[in-house]
C-alpha cells in the first residue's frame, strides 16, 4: 500500500503512516459510533483518493488589456484670405542649385583680381618706379667745377670741403627742378647740385636740382673781396673763396661783376656758391688815343652802366 504523510501543526512532515493502519483505526471508530455518518461509504472515498491524479495546475495567463479605440475628428482645412496660404520669408523659400559660374561669383572673382592687380602694380611701382630722391637722404650739396666728359665730373663737395671725381654710370638718374629726369649732358660748370654717392663713394645713384637749393635771379648787387660779400642797396650775400663766378660757360673774377648786371645766385643756406651772370655790362676799348683829339662818345655811354669799364689801349 502507498505511504502519506501528513503534516503536523509545525507545517513540517511528521510520522509516515500506512493505509491498514488507518483502516483499523477506522473500523475502531465505526464501532465505537453510534449514529450514522452521512459522509457516505468510506471505502468509496477512499477509492476516490486513491484513484485521484494530482497533477501540476496550469500557469495562469494574464488578463489581456482590452483594446480601446479612439476616435478622432479630421482636421479642419485653414481658411486664408484670397484663397492662398501666405508665404515665408524670402530666405525661407527653397532656392534650385545654381551653376558655380553664375554673376555673383564672377563679381566676386572680378573684384579679387582687381585687389591682387592693385596689390602688384603697388609692389611693382615701389621697386621698379621709386622716386630715388625719396632715399637720398645722404645726398650731399657738390659744387661743378668742371665737366671732364659725359661720365666724369669735378666737383666740390661743401660738406667735406674738398675737391672730387664724381664717375657717372649708365645707372645714374639725373632730375631737374621739377624732379623730372634729365639727361646728364645738361651738367654745366657753376652747377649746385645734390649728389647721392654708392656705398663706396665713386659712382652717383642719383644726381638732382634739388628744392633744398636756393635759386635767386636778381640784379643791383656788386662784390667786395675784403669781406667776401655780394652788396647791394637793400640785401647783402656772403660767398666762399670756393665760389664760381662765370659768364658763357667762362670763369671771371668777382670784381668783374657790375651792379648793373643781371645775375643768377645759387646758394646753400646762407652761402652764395654759385654766381652765373644772365646779362653781363659792356665796355669800350678805345685804341689809337693819341689821334684822337676830340671823341663825342656820349652818344655810346646810354647804353652802358654808368660805371662801365672802359679799357685803354696803350
Amino acid at each position: 500500500m502507498k505511504d502519506y504523510h501528513f503534516e503536523n501543526d509545525d507545517k513540517e512532515f511528521d510520522t509516515t503512516i500506512r493505509l491498514d493502519h488507518i483502516n483499523e483505526k477506522v473500523k475502531e471508530l465505526e464501532q465505537n459510533q453510534t449514529d450514522e455518518d452521512d459522509l457516505g461509504d468510506k471505502d468509496e472515498f477512499l477509492k476516490a483518493f486513491e484513484s485521484e491524479k494530482f497533477e501540476d495546475p496550469l500557469p495562469v495567463q494574464p488578463a489581456e488589456e482590452p483594446v480601446t479605440f479612439v476616435t478622432r475628428e479630421p482636421r479642419k482645412q485653414p481658411v486664408y484670405d484670397g484663397g492662398e496660404p501666405p508665404r515665408g520669408p524670402k530666405d525661407e523659400e527653397l532656392k534650385e542649385d545654381e551653376p558655380f559660374w553664375n554673376k555673383k561669383t564672377i563679381g566676386l572673382i572680378t573684384i579679387a583680381a582687381i585687389v591682387v592687380l592693385g596689390i602688384c602694380f603697388g609692389i611693382v611701382k615701389m621697386v621698379f618706379f621709386s622716386n630715388p630722391l625719396d632715399k637720398a637722404a645722404d645726398a650731399a650739396p657738390m659744387l661743378v667745377t668742371d665737366v671732364l666728359d659725359g661720365e666724369e665730373l669735378l666737383v666740390y663737395d661743401i660738406n667735406e670741403a674738398k675737391q672730387k671725381t664724381v664717375n657717372l654710370t649708365p645707372e645714374t638718374v639725373v632730375y631737374n627742378e621739377d624732379e623730372v629726369q634729365i639727361q646728364p649732358d645738361v651738367i654745366q660748370m657753376g652747377d649746385l647740385l645734390m649728389i647721392q654717392m654708392d656705398q663706396d663713394g665713386e659712382f652717383a645713384v642719383t644726381i638732382s636740382y634739388d628744392e633744398s637749393i636756393k635759386k635767386e635771379e636778381i640784379t643791383g648787387l656788386k662784390a667786395d673781396t675784403s669781406v667776401k660779400e655780394l652788396q647791394g642797396e637793400d640785401r647783402s650775400f656772403a660767398y666762399d673763396k670756393k665760389t664760381i663766378f662765370y659768364y658763357d660757360g667762362e670763369e671771371i673774377r668777382p670784381e668783374d661783376i657790375e651792379s648793373c648786371d643781371v645775375l643768377e645766385i645759387s646758394g646753400i643756406g646762407d652761402v652764395v656758391w654759385s654766381v652765373k651772370v644772365l646779362e653781363y655790362h659792356g665796355y669800350i676799348t678805345v685804341e689809337n688815343t693819341q689821334n684822337i683829339k676830340t671823341a663825342p662818345l656820349h652818344w655810346m655811354r646810354k647804353n652802358l652802366c654808368p660805371s662801365a669799364m672802359w679799357k685803354k689801349s696803350l
